[in-house]
């Protein structure tokens, strides 16, 4: 089958096409100008902490009420709710959000955080810290 003959089936048409060839080009330079664009506006990276060997948990916590007081996590915490609802208040904006069963909510390293239940509440902690480092830490409440 010659590319001729194949024009009738649309494939080596479409190839051929001026239109396809110039969204073609329009598309790879519009990717390379977003690339351009993406890399420039970092301004700046501070890295916190680093290591190598890293302790991590994984616990279910069953709780009648619940209130963990203002605390700090050294590493990333991830706590999925089975059963119930927790409320996590952070220092970003000292305002209670409300995590239910089936959501799943992260805390960022060093943010103080508060979380609390009133009734019965079941969930899951993922923690990752360094191994020289308490999972978490006492503070007093940032928020007034």
């Amino acid at each position: 089958m010659t590319c001729k003959d194949n024009d009738k089936g649309g494939v080596m048409r479409v190839l051929h096409s001026k239109k396809a060839i110039v969204a073609l080009i329009a598309a790879v330079v519009a990717a390379a100008a977003l690339a351009a664009v993406a890399l420039p506006a970092v301004i700046g990276r501070e890295v916190i902490r680093e290591g190598n060997n890293i302790h991590y948990q994984f616990a279910r916590i069953t709780a009648d009420g619940l209130d963990s007081g203002w605390h700090i996590h050294p590493g990333l915490v991830v706590v999925r709710v089975l059963e119930g609802s927790l409320q996590f208040t952070a220092q970003a904006s000292c305002a209670p959000k409300t995590v239910a069963a089936g959501e799943t909510y992260i805390e960022a390293p060093f943010v103080p955080i508060r979380a609390v239940a009133t009734g019965r509440v079941v969930f899951i902690v993922a923690q990752f810290v360094r191994d020289e480092e308490p999972l978490m830490s006492p503070v007093a409440s940032p928020c007034p």
